[in-house]
């Protein structure tokens, strides 16, 4: 598995480096060499606090090795560090074929551990969506209590 970090300050850079080290074993993502994450800390004009997209060439979405991950600049630590958490719980959900996503013309769907799931099912009533926000505040709070940050690094 790689990563990299784009955008941000180097102190978001850091902390997003730190989290992703500690939580990818974690989730068993330091298992697929060919794994490749971006991760964008940007301005995010949406209420959500990140997202996740699976690269893909076909309409399918199933096993990708290839992620962009949005992460807002504007939080505090722990919103942050969750949300890193949340949208590479998603990562490890899409390696894994746990969620699949077809969007072909004649058959749109999401698949949910072999299970379909509407795709007029509300986002909070995804099952991907439950687990990652279950999952985020004790992967967290695990980070927060044993990775030490460098908070001597500028803000700018």
């Amino acid at each position: 598995m790689k990563y990299f970090v784009y955008g941000g300050n180097s102190l978001q850079k850091h902390i997003v480096e730190q989290t992703v080290d500690y939580i990818a074993p974690k989730l068993k993502l330091t298992r697929y060499p060919s794994l490749a994450i971006e991760y964008r800390i940007k301005k995010i004009n949406s209420s959500y606090h990140g997202f996740c997209s699976a690269e893909t060439e076909s309409h399918s979405v199933y096993k990708p090795r290839f992620f962009d991950v949005e992460l807002s600049k504007d939080l505090h630590l722990l919103d942050f560090v969750k949300t890193i958490c949340h949208e590479t719980i998603h990562v490890k959900q899409y390696v894994t074929g746990e969620i699949r996503e077809d969007y072909s013309v004649n058959n749109a769907k999401w698949v949910w551990k072999s299970r379909n799931v509407s795709l007029s099912t509300s986002y909070l009533d995804h099952p991907w969506e439950k687990e990652a926000f279950r999952k985020e505040g004790k992967l967290a709070m695990e980070v927060l209590a044993n990775v030490e940050f460098s908070l001597r690094l500028k803000l700018r």
